[in-house]
């Protein structure tokens, strides 16, 4: 797949090429088993190259047409997807949910009655995530598609409507239902047919095919580098939020898109087009401008469109990664840097267009782990195509992320042990043995007695069984180790809270409801679970 370019480009070749043993150092110090990446300059592949094994067992690598999820990456091409409809008149930016969602509800009343399109796709709700609530172990799914309405309908704000960028994965899964019920037809379907067919992308898709031999594994890194494998991202056609992260594609394929994107904003850049006839991507300047500001201060743009977020460099990306972010292209003129990250439980990825130089990175990882190497292989790539002349000593920030990250949940632990009253007791554990469920009944919560333990169920699912042990008076802690997190298919959550089950009683012996902290950006607040 390395283009021809590569001997044509000077020194931009030469110090992409330079990379390519830092790259493999990243790996080495994070276990990161696999990493594919590509590099496009000025509108041509420029460098592609493939690391490690895409199935570690049998010791098998990654090409060209290996299939990834590309996660949170999905989100740029549904927004693109959902232009196509606008451009066609089914749909406006400005058209409100509840138009075509009768459904749709909120606790906030302006949320309700005037929320459009576009204020879920830039994530201006002010709502959180709560990821929490569909996202199971191993990849799995704890809730259907239709309680997506419902569940959005109990998220409390952490910042103001229209005023704030809070990220939210179910504004899309809402805006993807609006699409389906416009126009009769699938979500897979309308990508495929509006967009992978016409650009080519044959092994793009939203749906896993068992018989493909060219599949990346999901695997997670345990604290002595070595994996484990974990199921592989479930957003899949028909599936609850395949318009946020279903997509699975290539390094082959994303390359014609992210070529076709680049072109699109070229004209954008240069003569202030929406589309050009030729190109199928439409509204460009309504996807690629600002519709958000980041939180926290920045000197210099640090904002989001729809399915893109905006970075001028000098300075940070993906400043809502989990990784410590440098300071990117000091030294160098300064640059628009349009960029999507994308995680799952075993799989990380990341794109990062620099449109005023026709330019891209693209990295695909096939892990869970310490840092986020696809994020930081990216950035890496980014300041050799600018030329950065004191480029960001990446090895040494991972070394240091990766020591960290394989301690965060002893820490846990020690903040957890900090808290605890000790000389408590707590009632006998049958007191305790019961099923709970959340206010409106879509969350069930199942609390065994087993070998003399407790243990505690998500949906009743014996792949989310976790054991309790006890805290303090009435609460219990699930907390898990490093190794546990990574086995389990899950990602490790530093909020003490989410660690604390507390069961609440009738001033006897009668069990009345569970409380649980389990929405991390409302750590304060326990939701209450009642018998069932």
């Amino acid at each position: 797949m390395v283009s021809s370019q590569e001997q044509s480009s000077g020194p931009t070749s030469q110090r992409i090429l330079d990379a390519m043993p830092i790259i493999e150092e990243i790996l080495e110090i994070s276990g990161t088993p696999s990493l594919s990446i590509a590099v496009i300059y000025d509108g041509n592949l420029l460098h592609a190259q493939h690391f490690g094994f895409r199935d570690v067992g049998e010791k098998l690598a990654p090409d060209d047409n290996t299939r990834y999820n590309i996660n949170s990456m999905t989100k740029a091409i549904f927004a693109s997807l959902v232009a196509l409809e606008v451009s066609d008149g089914r749909l406006e930016w400005s058209s409100r949910v509840k138009d075509y969602l009768p459904n749709f509800a909120s606790r906030v009343s302006i949320i309700q009655d005037e929320c459009t399109i576009s204020d879920l796709l830039s994530h201006g709700t002010g709502l959180p995530d709560r990821n929490v609530a569909w996202f199971g172990s191993h990849n799995s799914h704890l809730l259907e598609r239709d309680q997506a309405l419902p569940t959005f309908a109990t998220l409390l704000p952490i910042g103001g409507f229209r005023r704030s960028f809070v990220y939210n994965n179910w504004g899309y899964e809402i805006v993807g239902q609006i699409l389906e019920k416009v126009t009769g037809k699938s979500l897979g379907n309308l990508l495929a047919d509006r967009i992978f067919k016409p650009l080519n992308m044959t092994r793009t898709s939203t749906v896993w095919d068992d018989d493909d031999g060219n599949n990346a594994r999901s695997y997670a890194v345990l604290d002595d580098l070595s994996v484990t494998e974990v199921g592989r991202p479930q957003m899949i056609d028909g599936k609850l939020m395949q318009a946020a992260g279903g997509v699975k594609s290539t390094l082959h394929d994303l390359v014609i898109l992210y070529q076709e994107m680049l072109a699109a904003m070229s004209a954008t850049l240069s003569e202030g087009l929406n589309t050009r006839p030729e190109n199928i991507f439409q509204q460009c300047l309504d996807i690629f401008k600002h519709q958000r500001t980041l939180p926290d201060f920045s000197i210099r743009e640090q904002s989001y469109g729809f399915g893109w977020f905006r970075a001028q460099l000098p300075g940070q990306l993906n400043r809502l990664a989990g990784n410590t972010q440098p300071i990117i292209g000091k030294g160098v003129p300064s640059q628009l840097v349009l960029y999507h990250p994308g995680g799952m439980s075993g799989s990380s990825t990341a794109v990062y267009l620099l449109p005023e130089i026709q330019s891209a990175v693209i990295a695909l990882q096939n892990s869970t782990g310490p840092i986020d190497a696809a994020d930081h292989v990216a950035e890496l790539l980014v300041e050799r195509l600018l030329g950065v002349p004191d480029p960001v000593d990446i090895c040494n920030l991972v070394r240091t992320q990766t020591l960290g990250a394989f301690a965060c949940m002893g820490k846990v632990k020690e903040q957890l042990e900090g808290t605890r009253e000790s000389g408590t007791s707590p009632k006998p554990l049958t007191k305790y043995v019961r099923r709970y469920r959340n206010e409106i009944h879509n969350w069930v919560i199942t609390i065994r007695l087993e070998n003399g333990s407790l243990t505690i169920a998500w949906q009743n699912l014996e792949l989310e069984k976790f054991p309790l042990s006890h805290y303090h008076h009435n609460t219990f802690t699930w907390w898990m180790s490093w190794n546990e997190v990574m086995k389990s298919g899950r990602f490790p959550n530093l909020s003490l809270p989410y660690w604390l089950i507390e069961f609440c009683f009738d001033g006897g012996d009668q069990v009345t409801e569970l409380r649980w902290a389990w929405d991390a950006s409302l750590p304060e607040h326990k939701e209450s679970f009642k018998l069932y």
